[in-house]
């Protein structure tokens, strides 16, 4: 049903190779936690080092209204496969997934993943004309945050790593022009709630009212960094990437990209529309139409891909129901097909869990087998 985009175009030969490659090298490191030769403090160091700095794996949830349902099923084929990662990414629609998933301890995901019919799914309510020329606004946020909150369950990032020991990161976009990103999670925001930290990063411009969190308002985090690859390889030294994409505004480059040279000249298309809106949203910025071009600019500018990207089939009416509450059918059917995507990328991910499992065993080992020259 889905096809998963492997960044790179991974071959048989090259994962093949791989194989190998982790053969010979579990042997190499068998023989340095072994040796038992005496070596000097820097070389102590340099290994224990080497050993702290292989870089993590995250799973980082783009925004796409009720399509990021599609992310469950992602997450439940990585977990059922042992290779769900730590650090766990998401905006948007993806924030408020990732949210319920790095609260919840591995029984309760267990559980969780068995049968979906427990997720409350009506979060859109809309507002009758009255109701929205007096609030501006599309959607009722009271009826998204009591949705948001009932999956999630009332956690701070603190209280959730705690718990779950998952390393949970939501991007919220500033809506102050020209300011960056935020990247919230337990190290930059231990006491803010995470519902409420889910409901800034989905606050779609028109559907819903911006947040207000620490006294400074956001907006829907997809604007900013729908995949925050690099606030979080700072912020977490994350190295590796497997992102599950469901952005109603990436997807249709994303399967153009599967075209030979379309990648290439829709990426070029994306960056100079984008550019061409940031700019003229700057020369705006004092009229209304200011925030709309430079935010529409920030999505033209983005990156939508990691090592792994996984997508769900581009089919007629997929992406009219973005904004729509989904029936238990759908929300099953939107779980499959994740599962089903996901499954694809399981062998890659295993083999790169071993490899990290290997050198780390390896060099903490051979860390302490030797010693320091008296």
């Amino acid at each position: 049903m889905s096809t998963p985009i492997l960044s790179g175009g991974l071959s048989p030969l090259l994962l093949a190779s791989e194989a190998t490659l982790l053969e010979d090298l579990q042997g190499s490191l068998q023989a340095i936690a072994t040796l038992r030769a005496r070596a000097s403090a820097e070389a102590q160091v340099t290994l224990q080092t080497l050993a702290r700095r292989f870089p993590e794996t995250a799973l980082v949830l783009s925004g796409g209204g009720a399509l990021g349902f599609f992310h469950l099923g992602v997450a439940r084929a990585l977990f059922a496969a042992g290779v769900m990662p730590k650090v766990v990414a998401g905006a948007s629609m993806g924030a408020m997934i990732a949210g319920g998933l790095a609260t919840r301890t591995e029984v309760e995901l267990a559980e969780g993943f068995r049968d979906p019919s427990w997720i409350e799914r009506h979060g859109l309510r809309w507002h009758g004309p009255r109701e929205l020329w007096r609030r501006r606004s599309l959607c009722c946020p009271e009826k998204m945050g009591e949705v948001v909150r009932r999956n999630i369950g009332d956690h701070t990032f603190k209280e959730a790593h705690q718990r779950t020991g998952r390393i949970l990161a939501i991007a919220v976009t500033s809506a102050r022009p020209g300011h960056p990103v935020r990247l919230l999670s337990h190290e930059s925001a231990p006491h803010t709630s995470i519902p409420q930290a889910a409901l800034a990063s989905g606050a779609i411009p028109a559907f819903f009212p911006r947040v207000e969190l620490d006294g400074e308002h956001y907006l829907d985090g997809s604007f900013g960094a729908d995949v925050p690859i690099e606030r979080l390889t700072r912020s977490f030294g994350v190295g590796h990437f497997v992102v599950s994409q469901v952005n109603a505004f990436a997807l249709p480059f994303l399967a153009a990209g599967r075209i030979a040279g379309a990648r290439l000249l829709g990426r070029w298309a994306r960056h100079t529309a984008g550019s061409a809106a940031h700019h003229t949203g700057l020369v705006l910025r004092p009229t209304p139409f200011g925030t709309p071009l430079h935010l529409l600019g920030a999505l033209g500018r983005q990156n939508y891909r990691g090592d792994l990207t996984i997508t769900p089939d581009l089919r007629p009416g997929l992406l009219t129901r973005v904004m729509a509450n989904p029936s238990l059918a759908e929300l099953r059917l939107l779980i499959e097909a994740g599962a089903e995507a996901a499954a694809k990328s399981v062998p890659i991910l295993e083999r790169r869990q071993r490899l990290r499992l290997a050198l780390l065993d390896g060099l903490t080992a051979g860390a302490a087998a030797v010693s320091v020259p008296a």
